[in-house]
């Protein structure tokens, strides 16, 4: 069925969030590779969910994946076919049709995207390569290409049930330029062997090295000398490969010793977590890696001068240390299990090199014994993901290229050596809209998105490790700033023309004015704690549609919400003017085996809360008595029935005509018989009937994990009446209370990992519906 013709998404703005005017310093979204293109006229950035985009000189931004099945890009590489033949590397990082009716036991099925070289626009015309990776490989974690020798060799790490992990190698069939070229073959995938490395769960990255210091590592191809070194995913320290006389590509661990000369290999492999690890370009015997802890610590630095078969420890001591014992170690922080830890060997000097971890990056000149903090703030985010030194003048150091959870920022090491001058550049960031918006149901943390009624045009949201982030969209569009720091949480417009927000783990604040952030403040709690000025660490916070309930004091019950983890729900309550002091009261608690996971109320005088069990509650806001509602789910069959899954939005149209979202609804038997084959596990839509909640028809509406829901009422407009829900890649509209359901994605990007929706008519009269993205920032559609 088509597309809803009436429903048109535009991106609401390109902007990335401007840190600081001043200084020209821009963050967006979570980058893992960076690649400069060989004419050095635009770099190309792979992004967490974002997919892959090209940035030029003049920080215009263009996506390269908009029509791609899956974004989720974790690697690039050169290819041999020109200076446009790219790879990309693809897996389903966040929920996607891979996790269709939920099963998730069959493992990953990473995608390799290749440019077509033979194209005019080559970076316009990419195509999955012919032959897939395994089902089950894994993550796509780095891909290298030998272009000389023409083999593209691929790292994959397990991060789902039925995931191996490994090492895949295939030769790059030649691309057909001409029409009277042979046809191109389809690639054939073959699996390195790994021999006496303990499987920690596959591999994080790998490297092309060699044991010959000539030729460069782009003239590499006499497989007797190439080597190719790869570090441990989640264990398993370092493994070393070489293509033997059978041309099978086998890896056995190298060796590690002390200064004295002594073996360190178990002591160093055997206990370590993830590893990193990069070669020298003009010297491919010379290559640096980092080990991480178990626990994301870093555990070693190491260098190898001999194409990774053995190696040695750098001292990692910090720069303008006290001493040998004054280590990086304690100062690079956390993460490097699974979400930071890189490593960069600069092309030309072997004696330099960059590590990345959640501070960073740290920079060496003298072959690992002492690095130095470039403190790139406020142009370089937290959390490394990729480091890329490239060389624009023969007598430079260069510039390094760091992608982050703030996204692209380029370090000159020359003036960051030599001051004075300005090192850092992030307005790469400014056009690149690749924000990761949270949603209602959870991807990493829990966050909203809101658009204000009384300001017109100003919206807010909550942003993956970009805090919570603010921008006008008219009368001129303006570019996101932040509200706070960290990963962003609830957002909400509440009366009094308040603005809700907190930070992921701490208290709600409110700002008011919108524009002041030296009047945001923690609202207080009068109950269970009187005057307690810690606040609520709400995890789910919503404001009440349309207030109207007064507390015996007179005050207006402007929001409702509920801690992390707890069956207590709390009401905001607010007294009258422009700018209203808030506070927090206990309004009513659920049986103690429930949680909190949803909460919807039209006028205040009636709270709904749903819980993590599949549960309905309806909370007299003036008595604060609770009553359990009847959820009714259907029976598969004669006997088994489903019960249980979790409530996530509550939206209505009054305080009679309510509906909800259920995910994860489990079949069960019901009588001795058991189920045949695996039981169902299914979403609904629910609508209130009394004091019962039933399951609407749905006819259209995929059996996908739903993010985002909404009610919209708009007379006069496109959809007078409507329901709107997100899955990950579509969104889908209902005109007739959830019966059925139509898709509604016109304008979107094939898969833009769609969230949070919110509908508003705004003091002008505007009527519009903003849907939040897990990597493509926020959209919108006028009604």
């Amino acid at each position: 069925m088509p597309d809803d013709p009436t429903v048109q998404w535009v991106q609401a703005t390109n902007f990335g969030i401007q840190i600081d005017e001043h200084v020209e310093a821009w963050h967006s979204g979570h980058v893992n590779d960076i690649l400069e293109l060989q004419d050095r006229s635009a770099i190309v950035v792979a992004t967490e969910s974002g997919g892959v985009w090209m940035i030029d000189g003049d920080n215009n931004s263009l996506p390269l994946s908009d029509t791609w099945e899956n974004p989720d890009v974790k690697s690039l590489a050169l290819g041999p076919d020109g200076p446009r033949h790219l790879f990309a590397g693809c897996t389903a990082a966040y929920d996607s049709a891979e996790r269709r009716s939920y099963k998730v036991e069959t493992g990953s099925s990473p995608v390799i995207m290749e440019t077509d070289s033979a194209q005019l626009a080559p970076l316009l015309a990419w195509n999955p390569i012919s032959a897939a990776l395994p089902v089950g490989a894994g993550r796509v974690t780095r891909i290298v290409v030998i272009r000389n020798l023409r083999r593209i060799v691929v790292a994959c790490a397990t991060v789902r049930p039925g995931d191996t992990g490994g090492i895949f190698w295939a030769t790059i069939p030649p691309t057909r330029f001409n029409a009277g070229d042979p046809l191109r073959p389809t690639y054939v995938w073959k699996q390195a062997k790994v021999v006496g490395v303990p499987d920690g769960g596959g591999f994080w990255e790998i490297a092309v090295a060699a044991t010959s210091a000539n030729p460069s590592r782009d003239n590499l191809e006499d497989r007797h000398t190439i080597t190719l070194v790869a570090g441990g995913f989640g264990g398993g320290g370092l493994a070393v490969g070489q293509w033997n006389s059978s041309d099978d590509l086998v890896f056995t661990r190298p060796t590690v010793s002390f200064d004295d000369g002594s073996d360190a290999t178990a002591l160093v492999f055997d206990s370590c977590g993830t590893s990193s690890v990069s070669s020298c370009e003009f010297r491919p015997t010379v290559l640096y890696a980092a080990c991480a802890w178990p626990d994301g610590r870093l555990n070693s630095l190491l260098r190898s001068e001999d194409g990774g078969w053995h190696w040695t420890f750098c001292a990692a001591q910090k720069a303008s240390g006290a001493g040998p014992l004054d280590l990086i170690n304690p100062l690079v922080g956390e993460f490097g299990n699974n979400w930071t830890n890189c490593i960069s060997a600069h092309p030309m000097n072997p004696g330099a090199a960059a590590l990345g971890w959640q501070a960073g990056p740290f920079l060496t000149i003298d072959g690992g014994t002492t690095w130095r903090l470039i403190d790139g703030s406020p142009h370089v985010h937290s959390d490394l993901h990729a480091l890329q030194f490239v060389k624009d003048t023969p007598d430079s150091i260069g510039n390094l290229f760091v992608g982050s959870d703030g996204g692209v920022a380029r370090i000159n090491l020359d003036d960051f050596l030599n001051p004075p001058g300005q090192p850092f550049r992030s307005d790469y960031n400014r056009n690149l809209p690749t924000l990761q918006c949270y949603s209602t149901l959870v991807r990493q943390f829990y966050g909203t998105l809101d658009a204000s009624a009384q300001f017109s045009g100003v919206v807010v949201a909550g942003l993956q490790d970009n805090g919570n982030v603010t921008c006008r969209l008219r009368p001129t569009v303006e570019p996101w700033r932040r509200v706070d720091d960290g990963d962003g949480g609830c957002n909400a417009f509440v009366a009094g023309y308040g603005y809700l927000h907190n930070i992921m783990g701490e208290a709600v604040k409110a700002t008011a004015p919108l524009t002041s952030a030296v009047q945001t403040a923690i609202i207080p709690m009068t109950s269970p704690v009187p005057g307690d000025p810690a606040g609520l660490r709400a995890l789910v916070c919503e404001a009440v549609k349309q207030p109207t309930h007064r507390n015996p004091a007179g005050q207006l019950l402007a929001a409702v919400a509920a801690p992390p983890g707890s069956n207590a729900v709390f009401g905001l309550f607010t007294a009258t003017g422009d700018a209203p002091p808030y506070h927090w009261e206990l309004i009513g608690t659920l049986p103690a085996d429930q949680m909190v996971s949803a909460l919807g109320s039209f006028h205040g005088e009636r709270i709904f809360a749903g819980t993590g069990q599949g549960k309905m509650y309806a909370i007299d806001s003036a008595t604060g008595s609770v009553i359990g509602q009847k959820v009714t789910l259907p029976q598969p069959s004669p006997s088994t029935q489903m019960q249980d899954g979790a409530f996530i939005r509550i939206v209505g149209f009054d305080e009679t005509k309510m509906f909800a979202t259920l995910v994860g609804a489990t079949e069960v038997k019901i009588t001795g018989v058991p189920i045949l084959g695996t039981p169902a596990v299914q979403g609904y839509v629910l609508q209130l009937d009394g004091d019962t909640w039933n399951v609407t028809a749905g006819a259209g509406l995929p059996n996908e994990y739903l993010y985002g829901f909404v009610e919209i009422s708009a007379p006069g407009t496109r959809i007078e009446h409507g329901l709107m829900a997100t899955t990950d890649d579509a969104v889908y509209i209902s005109r007739d209370d959830g019966q059925t359901w139509q898709r509604a994605s016109s304008g979107l990007p094939r898969r833009a990992h769609c969230g949070d929706l919110r509908f508003v008519v705004d003091i002008l009269g505007a009527a519009k519906i903003y849907l939040g993205t897990f990597g493509r920032s926020l959209w919108v559609a006028s009604l």
